[in-house]
């Protein structure tokens, strides 16, 4: 589609349209000073045609003699004072011509600008972002525009980050409450036994057994604690991507994964792999989430394999185990997500850490159930290829 050029006026310079308008306007000021000037020494000539005026050669000069008794008011003003009535005619135009100049100039090059930036200030200060500057011209205030334009984008992206991190912290408040009043009523319950004389048991069995389940719960408390911590950094991190070769880097991954599973483990790789440039430690903690994952469910096998493809590095682990359920898909990387209501084994942090990092490296992860069974994950992340 052919682009569409603004008009020339609008595309003209502050400065031009400025230089354009006082050089039109005193152009017109000239012509009409001599249209007045033309006007005045006609209506001079008419006049003296209906008169008998001569010139008297006195002994005082030349001068000219009319009969001045014959003459009205206006026609005296337009014979004896023309030179006056020129210049005052001519001063008044001129006036009234440079404030229509200073109007037009106005209304052509500044208005629509400012209106457009009172309006940008009022939506603004009533913390709305969501409408659109359109430049009203293409000169100095329209770039102006176009800036604010792009400011009020920047300003509305990091409106909708800031609510979007403040909506996943009440979030993660709330899951992490909700999991906090298992512990909780479980010390609550087993002080209250603690303190009930009427046991059967003997006492010192009784208060042995329960203070390890008050100790279990403890440790539970703390994992949830920890857990929390690491959740809170992951705001803080910074991916910092540095040339990595991954056939060497794909080998430590294996010695890792063999340390995690000792099951079957397959690695694939393809033959071809170039060098990139990625945050390692992020893709680490990626994979050790995702192997931590695999091993829960796996069965006897877990696969990990990599490629690159249009500037991103995919690394997928997949298991043979039960594989995600439907609900699992939708919600499996949200944090304290776990599909089994009753799991205590682990707090739902894995995926979503995955989920985090990954999209701090311009990625994303993907969960999916293949038709032949178990689970699969795939870490996507964006990789500039590097010359080593």
């Amino acid at each position: 589609m052919e682009e569409v050029k603004a008009p020339w006026h609008s595309r003209l310079s502050v400065r031009a349209a400025l230089f354009v308008t006082t050089f039109g306007f005193g152009l017109l000021i000239l012509t009409i000073s001599a249209l007045i000037v033309k006007l005045v020494s006609l209506l001079q000539i008419q006049v003296a045609g209906r008169y008998e005026i001569y010139v008297d050669r006195g002994t005082e000069g030349i001068r000219m003699v009319g009969l001045s008794e014959e003459l009205n008011g206006l026609e005296s003003l337009l014979y004896y004072q023309s030179s006056s009535l020129v210049v005052a005619l001519i001063l008044i135009v001129s006036v009234l011509l440079i404030a229509v100049s200073a109007v037009t100039f106005y209304r052509w090059k500044l208005k629509p600008p400012l209106t457009v930036l009172a309006e940008v200030s009022e939506n603004i200060r009533n913390n709305n972002l969501d409408f659109q500057i359109i430049s009203p011209a293409a000169d100095e205030l329209g770039r102006l525009c176009d800036s604010f334009e792009k400011m009020r984008g920047s300003l509305q992206s990091t409106s909708r980050e800031l609510w979007k991190s403040v909506e996943e912290r009440r979030r993660l408040n709330a899951a992490f409450g909700h999991d906090l009043r298992t512990p909780v009523s479980v010390l609550r319950g087993y002080v209250e036994m603690l303190l009930d004389t009427e046991s059967e048991e003997p006492p010192g069995e009784n208060a042995a057994r329960t203070l390890r389940v008050m100790e279990r719960q403890i440790l539970r408390l703390d994992e949830y604690l920890q857990g929390m911590n690491s959740v809170k950094t992951l705001s803080e991190i910074l991916p910092e991507p540095i040339p990595v070769e991954l056939r060497s880097f794909f080998a430590e991954l294996r010695v890792m994964a063999g340390a995690m599973w000792t099951g079957r483990l397959i690695f694939g790789e393809p033959e071809s792999l170039p060098a990139v440039a990625l945050d390692t430690q992020i893709v680490v903690q990626v994979f050790q989430n995702m192997m931590a994952n695999a091993a829960r469910y796996a069965v006897t096998r877990i696969e990990v394999s990599c490629q690159v493809m249009e500037d991103h590095f995919y690394l997928t682990v997949s298991d043979d185990g039960p594989g995600f359920p439907p609900k699992a898909l939708l919600h499996a990387t949200e944090p304290y997500f776990r599909a089994e209501e009753d799991d205590n084994t682990h707090f739902g942090l894995g995926l979503y850490i995955c989920k985090v990092l990954c999209e701090k490296c311009g990625g994303r992860v993907l969960l999916s159930s293949p038709p032949e069974g178990g689970a699969m994950v795939t870490a996507k992340f964006f990789c500039g290829i590097s010359k080593l």
